[in-house]
């Protein structure tokens, strides 16, 4: 007789193996969607097992062992929802009794209207589970339900509300959450009341949760799914997480007397910095939700029928404020983008000008004063910053003899103007002699030039010098034509220009100072009002101890301080 051999169980099927009972197998389903890094209770602590893969037969046998504790993670596609409130959370049934319906109607508006409550353990924390009829994607629903509680006023916190799947990182692992109905769990209703801990029951209010969700709504809101600024009170470190901690210890202390103005702007602050709602209907919404929750509202606050309007104007003035942004965003852009090195003004100007030199061409300026206005004003620069990068500009001028100078002054600048009419030929007219300045002369090519440029009237001693100066000159011979007596006794027939006074260098003297506690005077202060004379012997006192004081106003000091001697005791 032949015997039958089974063929093995390929390893890939042991990580399939279900659990016998097909109530088990419903009931362990939703939970094996990530056999990966589950958790298990060793020693009161929960440890990760990085091993090996768990069945859902291993899953069941775990869970229905009385010393076991087990968990699962989140996978990419999940099917439900999981809130733990631990027993000393605000939110509990013992702390809040409305928290748990607040929590359902802030997820009825992404479409998750359907829950079922847990005991965790005898602790007498809670779990919530929000069964969905498909799966969906995990980490665009963990982030629509957190935004949906945090603009409600909700805080996500370890140890007072704790969402699974929670807003992870790129790179990280969902947080881990133990499953239902365990050692000393049970089903209860919303103020923690004990229903049952009957699998088949669970199994059956679960099928009936799933079906009673909006899915259409629910995927409506997980294609505008955005990614919270802050996913975690554990990511905020150093100052950043004192002032949050500051903020809420405020919060916490609750409403005193005329403290709502004061409370508000602080629940803003924590709900647009720390919590990134930047909408403003949602900022107005959860600034509301939490100042109604907070300790004392209706006793103290005097805002109560109008707190949605005093939440709005605390939300509008936060966001249009530009001292506040929310946490991150800041130090996202300076790391995105590198800080460029800081330039200095002269190499600014320095850059600037040889920019504007290439513009400019072959232009060319015959005054210093021209070419230095031109490029302050085109620049926006001072002349002392202009002049510490002459060497650029320098070649700009023509007809000008003044070497360049290193250092800028007004004197120096003076003289340069000077040099630069002196060269440049300029006729005036002055007591109906029309002359041209004598370095003109200088470079005459012939007498007939000369006798173009002078124009004298009608004179003997005019004569004798055109007479002089006729006399043909060898061509491009460069001599004076004229001694400096003669150019002397031209110059002498011309009124001279005013020249300007220069403020700068001729200021004028200051009048004497005055002393204005001569005895003249104190005898007539002191005669309209003889309480004075204590004040004025103090203050001459203090003259007395300036060293520049002259011997003449400190004797008529003294003098002045032996009167008054006679009038106060000092």
């Amino acid at each position: 007789m032949l015997g039958f051999i089974a063929p093995p169980i390929l390893k890939a099927d042991r990580r399939n193996i279900q659990p016998a009972d097909p109530i088990a197998r419903e009931f362990i389903a939703p939970f094996c969607e990530n056999p990966y890094r589950w958790i298990e209770k060793i020693a009161n602590d929960w440890v990760t097992n990085n091993k090996y893969p768990i069945s859902p037969y291993q899953l069941w046998e775990k869970h229905q062992d009385p010393n076991c504790f087990v968990g699962v993670r989140h996978g990419n596609q999940t099917t439900y929802v999981g809130f733990d409130l631990d027993k000393n959370s605000p939110y509990h049934p013992n702390q809040d009794e409305t928290a748990i319906a607040r929590i359902k109607a802030a997820l009825e508006s992404i479409g998750i209207v359907r829950s079922l409550n847990v005991r965790s353990s005898n602790s007498g924390g809670l779990h919530i589970y929000f069964p969905l009829p498909e799966k969906v994607n995990t980490f665009k629903l963990a982030c629509v339900i957190s935004s949906a509680l945090a603009s409600n006023g909700f805080k996500i916190e370890n140890g007072k509300l704790e969402i699974f799947p929670n807003v992870k990182a790129f790179d990280a692992q969902y947080n881990g959450l133990r499953l239902p109905l365990q050692q000393g769990g049970a089903i209860v209703d919303d103020d923690g009341n004990y229903i049952s801990n009957d699998i088949g029951l669970w199994v059956s209010m679960w099928k009936t949760a799933a079906a009673g969700q909006d899915i259409g709504l629910l995927k409506r809101s997980l294609k505008n799914a955005k990614k919270p600024k802050i996913g975690n009170a554990s990511n905020i470190k150093g100052n950043a997480a004192k002032y949050r901690a500051d903020l809420i210890a405020m919060i916490e202390n609750g409403w005193e007397p005329d403290s709502t103005q004061n409370l508000v702007r602080v629940i803003a602050q924590l709900h647009y910095i720390f919590d990134g709602i930047t909408d403003l209907q949602e900022l107005t919404t959860a600034i509301a939700a939490t100042a109604k929750t907070t300790k004392g509202f209706y006793e103290y606050s005097q805002h109560t029928h109008e707190i949605e309007k005093v939440a709005r104007n605390w939300a509008k003035w936060i966001i249009d404020n530009p001292k506040y942004s929310p946490y991150g965003s800041r130090a996202d852009i300076e790391k995105s983008s590198p800080k460029e090195p800081k330039v200095s003004r002269l190499d600014a100007v320095k850059q600037a000008l040889i920019d504007l030199l290439s513009e400019m061409g072959d232009l060319a300026f015959s005054t210093t004063r021209q070419l230095t206005d031109h490029l302050c004003k085109a620049l926006k620069t001072s002349k002392e910053t202009l002049y510490k990068i002459q060497e650029l500009w320098q070649p700009l001028l023509k007809n000008c003899n003044a070497a360049p100078s290193n250092e800028y002054s007004y004197f120096e600048l003076e003289n340069n103007e000077a040099c630069e009419k002196v060269e440049t030929a300029e006729t005036f007219t002055e007591g109906g002699v029309t002359v041209t300045s004598p370095n003109e002369l200088l470079v005459a090519d012939s007498a007939s030039q000369v006798l173009g440029i002078l124009n004298f009237p009608e004179d003997p001693a005019a004569s004798t010098f055109l007479n002089e100066i006729s006399k043909p000159l060898p061509d491009k011979e460069l001599k004076p034509i004229m001694s400096f007596e003669q150019q002397l006794a031209i110059a002498s027939t011309c009124k001279p220009e005013p020249i300007e006074i220069n403020n700068q260098c001729h200021k004028p003297k200051e009048p004497k100072r005055e002393n204005p506690y001569t005895l003249e005077k104190v005898q007539f202060i002191c005669d309209r009002d003889p309480n004075q004379a204590e004040s004025i012997v103090g203050l001459l006192r203090a003259k007395l101890m300036i060293k520049g004081l002259s011997e003449t106003e400190r004797q008529e000091t003294l003098k002045v301080l032996r009167y008054l001697n006679e009038i106060v005791l000092w």
